[in-house]
């Protein structure tokens, strides 16, 4: 069997069969360093960077949330989406459970003008344990009242400030769209009209398809991705959603988080195969 044929086996959940369950022992096989394929003072999002552990971008995002209005009662400040998948290991009776922390979600209220809030929230995604837990894509939403619409001009300015770059530009009657994409750490244009073909993979890891066809022409390592809604007039933003992928980043330790779960289900196989016969 093929490995990609393999791969989408192996994540298929079983269901209505009752076996024998054993959770995978995950180990690291994978760790790239922080800025290889952006500088990290370009590569971060409020403080959270690419190839941030689990444990470093939950901290940031629980001092964010203490930045925010408190909630009365009190929720929990991040909360953990988990990615459980069930497989059955071929040639055996059980069914081994991969699970592990997929992404960190904040939603909260910042003040805005008199009474009014601004809404956010903020989801950091991260790989799977073979490749650290990292964080590998981020995407953040703000909504505004009237009287707290910011100006799209000056967002732009201070993203033109910390990418040193113009983006890509796609507007239409309610909204436009800036891209930021980066190739081999520096900022890349297009030589054709842009059509902004690029865009952050936040949901790329979830299955070996999307890893095997992200960034196949080289030229989508890192994007960044600001869609602005247009409020007031053309230059004022009713909400502004921003979202980062390090495309290079998700496709290696995708591939390597695959690959640790294949190996290790064939290393349960083996365990499992009888001697053969005498003969």
């Amino acid at each position: 069997m093929s490995r990609a044929s393999l791969a989408v086996a192996l994540l298929l959940a079983a269901t209505g069969v009752s076996y024998a369950q054993q959770k995978i022992t995950w180990k690291q096989t994978i760790d790239l360093p922080k800025g290889q394929n952006i500088s990290r003072e370009r590569a971060d999002m409020l403080g959270i960077e690419f190839g941030d552990s689990y444990a470093e971008a939950k901290a940031k995002l629980e001092k964010l949330a203490a930045e925010g209005i408190q909630q009365t009662p009190a929720k929990p400040a991040v909360r953990e989406m988990e990615r459980i998948f069930q497989m059955q290991v071929p040639g055996a009776s059980q069914v081994m459970t991969a699970g592990f922390v997929a992404s960190l979600r904040l939603e909260r209220r910042m003040p805005g003008a008199g009474k009014r809030t601004i809404e956010e929230s903020i989801t950091v995604y991260l790989s799977a344990p073979s490749s650290g837990n990292q964080v590998v894509a981020m995407e953040r939403f703000l909504h505004y009242s009237e009287a707290d619409q910011p100006r799209i001009s000056e967002v732009l300015a201070q993203l033109k400030a910390k990418f040193k770059a113009d983006p890509q530009v796609a507007s239409n009657i309610g909204s436009t769209t800036y891209v930021y994409q980066f190739n081999d750490g520096q900022s890349f244009i297009p030589s054709k009209p842009p059509r902004l073909e690029c865009t952050p993979a936040l949901n790329a890891m979830e299955n070996i398809d999307g890893i095997r066809y992200l960034n196949q022409e080289g030229e989508c390592d890192v994007v960044f991705r600001l869609a602005a809604n247009h409020g007031i007039s053309r230059d004022h933003a009713s909400s502004l959603n921003f979202s980062f992928g390090d495309n290079a980043r998700i496709k290696a330790y995708g591939a390597a988080d695959f690959a640790y779960v294949e190996g290790y289900i064939r290393s349960l196989q083996e365990r499992t195969r009888g001697a053969p016969p005498k003969l």
